[in-house]
């Protein structure tokens, strides 16, 4: 199956027009930007586009030759309204694995529009790693929420709808399992924001990991005085978080930085 179709490109400061776009009328500009130096700080761009119903995917990468916005125009391989995931990755050297930073947005095409997707490559996220469904915001890990396009669902979109379809509505709803975030609902979409705090001192929350794991010779050593998330226990040398008690009340007890109580690192 052919993916969506590239139109030939001229990565530059100024914004990508080909040919008048695409000649059905619908088309999507993909416009990058950040404030990561090119060369130093990254020196290739990968572009990866594929289409949510028919999983048509294109799949491009490209060295930095100018200053940001870097822009491309891309078109639908069929469906003129299909939903696309786009994935920017920026990279330093030729090694595979030297990637800075990552942005995935969820978007779509509409068709007798050109449209415009803007894709920020932020400092705060150089060399975070989230997990599959969520993207690096401002350092945090977030859900990724698609667009509509503000094409009307019949059941639920009021006319003239632009926005977002709905994502969550409460932080309960986005609960990562990772014990050393904190989760929140901002917007409709979910906000996992690591704090350091509720790792042990000298270690650092990761946004996906959660918090390293302790040395530790007996369960006694891994407790961390906090019931909410259950008994820890000492597997194989190293702590393991324990489980979550079931509530009763209705909603699942969570520690938070501003609720959980916890001893000062020693200067």
């Amino acid at each position: 199956m052919s993916g969506p179709r590239w139109l030939p490109r001229a990565f530059a400061a100024l914004l990508l027009v080909v040919g008048g776009c695409g000649e059905d009328g619908t088309s999507l500009l993909i416009e990058i930007t950040s404030s990561l130096t090119v060369p130093d700080e990254v020196d290739r761009l990968e572009l990866t586009v594929v289409g949510d119903e028919s999983g048509a995917m294109l799949d491009r990468s490209f060295a930095l030759d100018g200053e940001w916005p870097q822009s491309v125009t891309v078109l639908p391989a069929s469906d003129p309204n299909e939903a696309v995931t786009i994935r920017v990755r920026a990279l330093l050297g030729d090694d595979p694995g030297g990637r800075v930073v990552e942005r995935t947005v969820s978007d779509r095409f509409v068709e007798g529009q050109h449209r415009t997707v803007r894709v920020e490559l932020s400092r705060e996220c150089m060399f975070v790693e989230c997990a599959d469904g969520y993207t690096c915001e401002d350092g945090n890990c977030v859900s990724v929420v698609p667009d509509d396009g503000g094409v009307m669902d019949a059941a639920t979109d009021a006319p003239g709808d632009a926005a977002a379809d709905a994502g969550c509505t409460t932080g309960e709803e986005c609960d990562d399992g990772v014990d050393c975030t904190f989760d929140s609902c901002e917007g409709g979409a979910c906000v996992h924001s690591p704090d350091d705090s509720l790792c042990e001192p000298g270690t650092t929350c990761d946004p996906t990991a959660g918090c390293p794991a302790r040395p530790c010779g007996d369960d006694a050593e891994c407790d961390d005085a906090r019931p909410c998330n259950g008994p820890e226990t000492c597997s194989g040398g190293s702590c393991a978080r324990g489980s979550p008690p079931t509530a009763t009340t209705g909603s699942t007890a969570r520690p938070t930085a501003a609720t959980t109580p916890r001893a000062a690192a020693s200067t």
